[in-house]
Protein backbone atom coordinates (compact mmCIF):
# COMPACT_ATOMS: atom_id res chain seq x y z
CA UNK A 1 0.00 0.00 0.00
CA UNK A 2 2.78 2.28 0.96
CA UNK A 3 4.27 2.42 -2.73
CA UNK A 4 0.64 3.05 -4.23
CA UNK A 5 0.16 5.77 -1.94
CA UNK A 6 3.60 7.26 -2.89
CA UNK A 7 3.22 6.90 -6.89
CA UNK A 8 -0.22 8.46 -6.19
CA UNK A 9 1.32 11.57 -4.38
CA UNK A 10 4.34 11.78 -6.53
CA UNK A 11 2.43 11.09 -10.23
CA UNK A 12 -1.22 12.02 -8.91
CA UNK A 13 -4.23 10.00 -9.06
CA UNK A 14 -4.99 10.31 -12.95
CA UNK A 15 -1.40 9.93 -13.80
CA UNK A 16 -0.86 6.67 -11.41
CA UNK A 17 -4.15 5.27 -13.14
CA UNK A 18 -3.06 5.37 -16.19
CA UNK A 19 0.64 4.53 -15.28
CA UNK A 20 -0.70 1.53 -13.65
CA UNK A 21 -2.83 0.49 -16.82
CA UNK A 22 0.38 0.93 -19.51
CA UNK A 23 2.76 -1.44 -17.35
CA UNK A 24 1.16 -4.61 -19.28
CA UNK A 25 2.37 -3.08 -22.51
CA UNK A 26 5.19 -2.34 -21.70
CA UNK A 27 6.60 -5.87 -20.03
CA UNK A 28 6.12 -9.16 -20.40
CA UNK A 29 5.64 -12.31 -18.33
CA UNK A 30 9.35 -13.25 -19.52
CA UNK A 31 12.50 -11.05 -20.16
CA UNK A 32 11.86 -11.42 -23.95
CA UNK A 33 10.15 -8.26 -24.81
CA UNK A 34 12.26 -5.84 -22.65
CA UNK A 35 15.45 -7.74 -24.41
CA UNK A 36 14.18 -6.31 -27.88
CA UNK A 37 13.73 -2.67 -25.95
CA UNK A 38 17.64 -3.59 -25.17
CA UNK A 39 18.33 -4.51 -28.78
CA UNK A 40 17.06 -1.27 -29.88
CA UNK A 41 19.52 0.65 -28.01
CA UNK A 42 22.08 -1.55 -29.49
CA UNK A 43 20.90 -0.28 -33.28
CA UNK A 44 21.19 3.42 -32.21
CA UNK A 45 24.61 2.87 -30.47
CA UNK A 46 26.25 1.45 -33.92
CA UNK A 47 24.73 4.01 -35.77
CA UNK A 48 25.90 7.18 -34.13
CA UNK A 49 29.08 5.67 -31.97
CA UNK A 50 27.88 6.21 -28.55
CA UNK A 51 27.48 3.74 -25.45
CA UNK A 52 24.34 3.41 -23.09
CA UNK A 53 24.87 3.38 -19.29
CA UNK A 54 22.12 1.82 -17.38
CA UNK A 55 21.74 1.68 -13.48
CA UNK A 56 20.18 -1.98 -12.54
CA UNK A 57 18.66 -2.67 -9.31
CA UNK A 58 20.92 -5.22 -7.95
CA UNK A 59 17.73 -7.60 -7.11
CA UNK A 60 16.30 -7.86 -11.31
CA UNK A 61 20.25 -8.37 -11.77
CA UNK A 62 20.73 -11.29 -9.75
CA UNK A 63 17.46 -12.67 -11.16
CA UNK A 64 18.56 -12.37 -14.99
CA UNK A 65 21.88 -11.80 -14.95
CA UNK A 66 22.80 -14.55 -17.87
CA UNK A 67 20.71 -12.05 -19.77
CA UNK A 68 22.09 -9.23 -18.97
CA UNK A 69 25.65 -10.94 -19.53
CA UNK A 70 24.79 -10.53 -23.38
CA UNK A 71 24.48 -7.12 -23.20
CA UNK A 72 27.78 -6.27 -20.81
CA UNK A 73 30.08 -5.25 -23.69
CA UNK A 74 27.60 -2.99 -25.27
CA UNK A 75 26.14 -1.24 -22.39
CA UNK A 76 27.58 0.55 -18.99
CA UNK A 77 25.99 -0.99 -16.04
CA UNK A 78 25.68 0.93 -13.00
CA UNK A 79 23.88 0.04 -9.52
CA UNK A 80 20.41 1.42 -9.17
CA UNK A 81 19.99 0.58 -5.39
CA UNK A 82 19.84 -3.14 -4.30
CA UNK A 83 15.70 -2.90 -4.29
CA UNK A 84 14.16 0.37 -6.08
CA UNK A 85 13.18 1.97 -3.08
CA UNK A 86 13.02 5.69 -1.82
CA UNK A 87 16.65 5.85 -0.20
CA UNK A 88 16.40 9.43 1.68
CA UNK A 89 13.48 7.40 3.53
CA UNK A 90 15.35 4.56 5.19
CA UNK A 91 17.86 4.16 7.92
CA UNK A 92 20.62 5.94 6.89
CA UNK A 93 22.75 3.14 8.57
CA UNK A 94 21.15 0.53 6.54
CA UNK A 95 22.63 2.02 3.03
CA UNK A 96 25.85 0.46 3.45
CA UNK A 97 24.44 -3.05 3.34
CA UNK A 98 22.32 -2.26 0.81
CA UNK A 99 25.49 -0.93 -1.90
CA UNK A 100 27.67 -3.45 -0.69
CA UNK A 101 25.22 -6.21 -1.74
CA UNK A 102 24.51 -4.27 -5.09
CA UNK A 103 28.41 -4.01 -5.41
CA UNK A 104 28.08 -8.28 -5.29
CA UNK A 105 25.43 -8.07 -7.61
CA UNK A 106 27.70 -6.46 -10.39
CA UNK A 107 30.64 -8.36 -10.25
CA UNK A 108 28.52 -11.15 -12.02
CA UNK A 109 29.31 -8.49 -14.80
CA UNK A 110 33.21 -8.40 -13.85
CA UNK A 111 32.39 -4.66 -12.36
CA UNK A 112 34.31 -5.03 -9.48
CA UNK A 113 35.59 -0.94 -8.74
CA UNK A 114 34.72 2.23 -10.82
CA UNK A 115 31.19 1.54 -10.19
CA UNK A 116 28.81 3.94 -10.82
CA UNK A 117 25.10 4.63 -9.23
CA UNK A 118 22.11 6.73 -9.49
CA UNK A 119 19.53 6.59 -6.66
CA UNK A 120 15.98 5.16 -7.67
CA UNK A 121 13.37 7.96 -7.89
CA UNK A 122 16.06 10.09 -8.54
CA UNK A 123 16.01 10.36 -4.74
CA UNK A 124 19.04 11.47 -3.29
CA UNK A 125 20.78 13.40 -0.44
CA UNK A 126 24.11 14.19 1.75
CA UNK A 127 23.60 10.79 3.41
CA UNK A 128 23.17 8.70 0.62
CA UNK A 129 25.90 10.64 -0.83
CA UNK A 130 28.89 9.96 2.29
CA UNK A 131 27.81 6.28 2.22
CA UNK A 132 28.18 5.95 -1.40
CA UNK A 133 31.75 7.95 -0.28
CA UNK A 134 32.42 5.25 2.75
CA UNK A 135 31.92 1.87 0.35
CA UNK A 136 34.13 4.05 -2.46
CA UNK A 137 31.73 4.10 -5.20
CA UNK A 138 33.17 5.92 -8.46
CA UNK A 139 30.66 8.16 -9.88
CA UNK A 140 27.22 8.87 -8.93
CA UNK A 141 24.49 10.82 -10.87
CA UNK A 142 21.22 10.96 -8.69
CA UNK A 143 21.39 15.40 -8.87
CA UNK A 144 19.32 16.89 -11.52
CA UNK A 145 19.25 19.99 -13.54
CA UNK A 146 16.18 21.22 -14.90
CA UNK A 147 16.11 22.70 -18.36
CA UNK A 148 13.05 25.14 -18.87
CA UNK A 149 11.36 25.18 -22.30
CA UNK A 150 8.11 26.90 -23.25
CA UNK A 151 6.99 23.96 -25.03
CA UNK A 152 6.65 22.00 -22.34
CA UNK A 153 3.75 24.13 -20.48
CA UNK A 154 4.17 22.27 -17.48
CA UNK A 155 0.64 22.77 -14.85
CA UNK A 156 1.70 23.83 -11.32
CA UNK A 157 0.54 20.53 -9.68
CA UNK A 158 2.85 18.93 -11.60
CA UNK A 159 5.70 20.77 -11.65
CA UNK A 160 4.77 21.10 -7.63
CA UNK A 161 5.11 16.96 -7.40
CA UNK A 162 8.28 17.18 -9.92
CA UNK A 163 9.87 19.89 -7.40
CA UNK A 164 8.99 17.89 -4.08
CA UNK A 165 10.17 14.21 -5.95
CA UNK A 166 12.99 15.27 -7.41
CA UNK A 167 14.11 18.56 -5.93
CA UNK A 168 15.46 19.49 -9.15
CA UNK A 169 17.97 22.67 -9.35
CA UNK A 170 17.09 25.09 -11.80
CA UNK A 171 20.09 25.15 -15.13
CA UNK A 172 19.82 29.29 -15.03
CA UNK A 173 21.05 28.57 -11.30
CA UNK A 174 23.32 25.21 -11.41
CA UNK A 175 26.00 24.41 -14.02
CA UNK A 176 25.34 20.94 -16.03
CA UNK A 177 28.73 19.56 -15.13
CA UNK A 178 30.42 17.07 -13.48
CA UNK A 179 31.59 17.98 -9.90
CA UNK A 180 34.60 16.34 -7.13
CA UNK A 181 32.74 15.93 -3.95
CA UNK A 182 35.54 14.06 -1.37
CA UNK A 183 36.36 11.04 -4.04
CA UNK A 184 33.20 11.12 -5.79
CA UNK A 185 32.34 12.60 -9.02
CA UNK A 186 29.24 13.50 -9.46
CA UNK A 187 27.60 13.97 -12.95
CA UNK A 188 23.87 15.59 -13.24
CA UNK A 189 20.85 13.94 -14.93
CA UNK A 190 18.68 16.46 -17.09
CA UNK A 191 15.11 16.85 -16.55
CA UNK A 192 12.50 17.02 -18.53
CA UNK A 193 12.92 13.43 -18.66
CA UNK A 194 10.95 10.36 -20.94
CA UNK A 195 9.15 9.72 -18.16
CA UNK A 196 8.01 13.63 -17.13
CA UNK A 197 7.12 14.44 -20.97
CA UNK A 198 5.30 10.86 -21.69
CA UNK A 199 3.63 9.36 -18.35
CA UNK A 200 3.22 13.13 -17.01
CA UNK A 201 2.65 15.53 -19.06
CA UNK A 202 1.05 12.82 -21.95
CA UNK A 203 2.82 14.70 -24.60
CA UNK A 204 2.51 12.16 -27.68
CA UNK A 205 3.01 14.46 -30.35
CA UNK A 206 6.48 13.31 -31.81
CA UNK A 207 7.27 16.56 -33.31
CA UNK A 208 6.59 17.93 -29.78
CA UNK A 209 8.52 15.92 -28.30
CA UNK A 210 11.71 16.23 -30.62
CA UNK A 211 10.98 19.92 -30.66
CA UNK A 212 11.57 19.94 -26.59
CA UNK A 213 14.70 17.47 -26.30
CA UNK A 214 16.18 19.64 -28.84
CA UNK A 215 15.70 22.84 -27.69
CA UNK A 216 17.02 21.42 -24.14
CA UNK A 217 20.22 20.49 -26.24
CA UNK A 218 20.59 23.41 -27.72
CA UNK A 219 20.11 25.46 -24.22
CA UNK A 220 23.04 23.44 -22.73
CA UNK A 221 24.98 23.10 -25.59
CA UNK A 222 25.44 26.91 -26.30
CA UNK A 223 27.47 26.86 -22.59
CA UNK A 224 29.65 23.57 -23.64
CA UNK A 225 27.71 21.77 -20.94
CA UNK A 226 26.48 18.55 -20.28
CA UNK A 227 23.15 16.81 -21.74
CA UNK A 228 22.33 13.66 -19.71
CA UNK A 229 18.92 12.44 -21.16
CA UNK A 230 17.18 9.97 -19.18
CA UNK A 231 15.18 7.56 -21.27
CA UNK A 232 14.04 4.28 -19.57
CA UNK A 233 14.10 1.15 -22.36
CA UNK A 234 10.54 -0.21 -21.70
CA UNK A 235 9.32 3.52 -23.32
CA UNK A 236 11.73 3.33 -26.40
CA UNK A 237 9.46 1.73 -29.32
CA UNK A 238 7.39 5.19 -28.39
CA UNK A 239 11.07 7.19 -28.38
CA UNK A 240 12.95 5.33 -31.05
CA UNK A 241 12.30 7.60 -33.88
CA UNK A 242 12.50 11.09 -31.73
CA UNK A 243 15.68 9.91 -30.23
CA UNK A 244 17.16 9.30 -33.35
CA UNK A 245 16.35 12.64 -35.17
CA UNK A 246 18.06 14.07 -31.96
CA UNK A 247 20.70 12.09 -32.13
CA UNK A 248 21.11 13.16 -36.11
CA UNK A 249 21.28 16.72 -35.37
CA UNK A 250 23.84 16.54 -32.63
CA UNK A 251 26.13 14.23 -34.27
CA UNK A 252 25.59 16.09 -37.40
CA UNK A 253 25.80 20.01 -36.73
CA UNK A 254 27.72 20.21 -33.91
CA UNK A 255 31.21 18.77 -32.31
CA UNK A 256 29.62 16.95 -29.12
CA UNK A 257 31.80 14.61 -27.35
CA UNK A 258 29.37 11.28 -27.30
CA UNK A 259 30.26 8.91 -24.21
CA UNK A 260 29.33 7.07 -21.85
CA UNK A 261 29.02 7.83 -17.61
CA UNK A 262 32.05 6.47 -17.17
CA UNK A 263 34.57 7.05 -19.73
CA UNK A 264 33.39 10.74 -18.39
CA UNK A 265 33.74 9.99 -15.03
CA UNK A 266 37.10 8.65 -15.90
CA UNK A 267 38.10 11.74 -17.72
CA UNK A 268 36.86 14.26 -15.36
CA UNK A 269 38.99 12.73 -12.60
CA UNK A 270 42.34 13.09 -14.36
CA UNK A 271 40.97 16.97 -15.23
CA UNK A 272 40.03 17.58 -10.96
CA UNK A 273 43.53 15.93 -9.93
CA UNK A 274 45.36 17.81 -12.44
CA UNK A 275 48.35 20.17 -11.08
CA UNK A 276 50.53 23.16 -12.50
CA UNK A 277 52.55 25.50 -11.20
CA UNK A 278 54.07 29.02 -12.68
CA UNK A 279 57.59 29.91 -13.51
CA UNK A 280 57.32 33.91 -13.55
CA UNK A 281 60.92 34.63 -14.59
CA UNK A 282 61.19 31.60 -17.32
CA UNK A 283 57.28 32.94 -18.58
CA UNK A 284 56.73 28.82 -18.46
CA UNK A 285 53.79 27.23 -17.34
CA UNK A 286 54.59 23.34 -16.34
CA UNK A 287 51.00 21.27 -16.28
CA UNK A 288 49.70 17.67 -15.86
CA UNK A 289 49.44 16.69 -19.75
CA UNK A 290 45.97 15.07 -20.43
CA UNK A 291 46.90 14.20 -23.65
CA UNK A 292 43.01 14.14 -25.94
CA UNK A 293 43.03 18.04 -23.73
CA UNK A 294 44.38 20.71 -26.43
CA UNK A 295 46.46 23.52 -25.09
CA UNK A 296 44.35 27.08 -26.67
CA UNK A 297 46.09 30.39 -27.04
CA UNK A 298 44.54 33.79 -27.73
CA UNK A 299 46.30 36.67 -29.04
CA UNK A 300 49.65 34.99 -27.88
CA UNK A 301 52.81 33.21 -29.64
CA UNK A 302 53.89 30.01 -27.25
CA UNK A 303 55.61 26.48 -27.00
CA UNK A 304 54.58 23.38 -25.51
CA UNK A 305 56.31 20.16 -25.05
CA UNK A 306 56.01 17.69 -22.57
CA UNK A 307 53.53 19.09 -20.35
CA UNK A 308 55.19 23.07 -20.65
CA UNK A 309 54.13 25.97 -22.06
CA UNK A 310 56.41 28.79 -22.70
CA UNK A 311 54.80 31.84 -23.97
CA UNK A 312 55.73 34.89 -25.66
CA UNK A 313 53.94 37.69 -23.34
CA UNK A 314 54.74 40.52 -20.75
CA UNK A 315 51.45 39.95 -18.94
CA UNK A 316 51.43 36.35 -17.55
CA UNK A 317 48.51 34.75 -19.80
CA UNK A 318 46.05 33.72 -16.93
CA UNK A 319 43.78 34.79 -14.70
CA UNK A 320 44.02 36.46 -11.21
CA UNK A 321 41.86 36.20 -8.33
CA UNK A 322 41.39 38.36 -5.37
CA UNK A 323 41.95 36.29 -2.18
CA UNK A 324 38.31 37.06 -1.14
CA UNK A 325 36.82 35.85 -4.20
CA UNK A 326 34.47 32.39 -3.38
CA UNK A 327 36.87 29.35 -4.12
CA UNK A 328 34.13 27.93 -6.28
CA UNK A 329 35.16 30.36 -8.85
CA UNK A 330 38.70 28.89 -8.85
CA UNK A 331 38.07 25.45 -8.91
CA UNK A 332 35.58 25.66 -11.54
CA UNK A 333 38.32 27.45 -13.71
CA UNK A 334 40.62 25.50 -13.25
CA UNK A 335 38.17 22.38 -14.26
CA UNK A 336 37.44 24.29 -17.38
CA UNK A 337 41.53 24.06 -18.10
CA UNK A 338 42.22 27.75 -17.31
CA UNK A 339 45.46 29.12 -14.81
CA UNK A 340 44.66 31.15 -11.98
CA UNK A 341 46.83 32.74 -10.09
CA UNK A 342 45.86 34.33 -6.32
CA UNK A 343 49.07 35.92 -4.70
CA UNK A 344 48.31 40.08 -4.31
CA UNK A 345 51.37 40.86 -5.55
CA UNK A 346 50.49 38.70 -9.06
CA UNK A 347 46.90 41.13 -9.72
CA UNK A 348 49.47 43.61 -11.77
CA UNK A 349 51.08 41.15 -14.47
CA UNK A 350 48.47 38.76 -15.10
CA UNK A 351 46.11 38.97 -18.52
CA UNK A 352 43.07 39.13 -16.66
CA UNK A 353 42.04 40.33 -13.16
CA UNK A 354 38.79 39.70 -11.38
CA UNK A 355 38.18 41.26 -8.21
CA UNK A 356 34.70 41.97 -8.19
CA UNK A 357 32.88 40.43 -4.90
CA UNK A 358 30.29 38.47 -7.21
CA UNK A 359 28.72 35.37 -5.04
CA UNK A 360 29.14 32.26 -7.05
CA UNK A 361 26.12 31.11 -9.04
CA UNK A 362 26.07 29.60 -12.41
CA UNK A 363 24.88 32.70 -14.42
CA UNK A 364 27.89 34.47 -12.70
CA UNK A 365 30.31 31.95 -13.81
CA UNK A 366 28.93 31.79 -17.70
CA UNK A 367 28.68 35.16 -17.64
CA UNK A 368 32.50 35.34 -16.41
CA UNK A 369 33.72 32.28 -18.68
CA UNK A 370 32.17 34.06 -21.96
CA UNK A 371 34.13 37.23 -21.16
CA UNK A 372 37.19 35.35 -20.67
CA UNK A 373 36.53 33.46 -24.33
CA UNK A 374 36.28 36.98 -26.26
CA UNK A 375 39.01 38.62 -24.21
CA UNK A 376 41.64 40.19 -26.88
CA UNK A 377 44.12 40.07 -24.46
CA UNK A 378 47.09 37.27 -23.85
CA UNK A 379 45.76 34.30 -22.93
CA UNK A 380 46.78 30.63 -22.69
CA UNK A 381 44.36 27.31 -21.57
CA UNK A 382 43.06 23.65 -21.95
CA UNK A 383 40.23 22.63 -23.45
CA UNK A 384 37.19 21.94 -21.39
CA UNK A 385 36.33 18.80 -23.25
CA UNK A 386 38.33 16.32 -24.93
CA UNK A 387 39.72 17.54 -28.56
CA UNK A 388 37.77 21.04 -27.42
CA UNK A 389 34.19 19.51 -28.00
CA UNK A 390 31.34 21.95 -27.83
CA UNK A 391 29.44 19.69 -25.35
CA UNK A 392 28.88 16.03 -24.09
CA UNK A 393 25.72 14.21 -24.69
CA UNK A 394 25.79 10.75 -22.65
CA UNK A 395 21.95 8.51 -23.16
CA UNK A 396 21.04 6.51 -19.89
CA UNK A 397 18.15 4.75 -18.40
CA UNK A 398 17.24 3.48 -15.29
CA UNK A 399 16.08 -0.30 -15.37
CA UNK A 400 13.95 -1.16 -12.73
CA UNK A 401 12.41 -4.51 -13.85
CA UNK A 402 12.60 -6.57 -17.00
CA UNK A 403 9.37 -8.47 -16.39
CA UNK A 404 5.85 -7.64 -15.08
CA UNK A 405 6.13 -9.04 -12.20
CA UNK A 406 9.42 -7.98 -11.32
CA UNK A 407 7.91 -4.13 -11.63
CA UNK A 408 5.07 -5.34 -9.12
CA UNK A 409 7.71 -6.89 -6.79
CA UNK A 410 8.89 -3.33 -6.04
CA UNK A 411 5.26 -3.12 -3.77
CA UNK A 412 6.87 -5.43 -1.12
CA UNK A 413 10.30 -4.10 -1.16
CA UNK A 414 8.48 -0.10 -0.74
CA UNK A 415 8.70 1.21 2.60
CA UNK A 416 9.64 4.39 4.40
CA UNK A 417 11.69 2.78 7.35
CA UNK A 418 13.56 -0.26 5.70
Amino acid sequence: MKLFKHSIKTKGLTNFLKRFFTISSRFGLTPLKYIRYLKRFQELQEEFSLKTSFPITSTVLEKHKDFIKDFNDSFLFMLHGMNHIDYTRINKEKIPMHIRKGKKTLSYLGIEKDFGFRAPYLRYNSDVRDKLIEEECFFDSSRTVFVDDPALSIPKNDMDIINNLYSPISFDIKLSLPFFDHSLIEIPVTLPDDEIVIDRLHIRNKEKLINIFENVAKKIFSHQEIFIMQLHPERIDFLFEPLKNILKNITSDQNIWMTDLKTLAKWFKKVANAKYNFDINKKEIAFESIPEREIIGKNIDFTHKNGRIIYNSDTIPAIYLKKEIDIRFQKQLEYDGFFVLRSDDMAQFCSIVFSDDTTFSAGAYRNFRKKILSTEKPLVFLSRWPHDKKGVFCLSGDIDALTIGDFFSRFKHFSGTQ
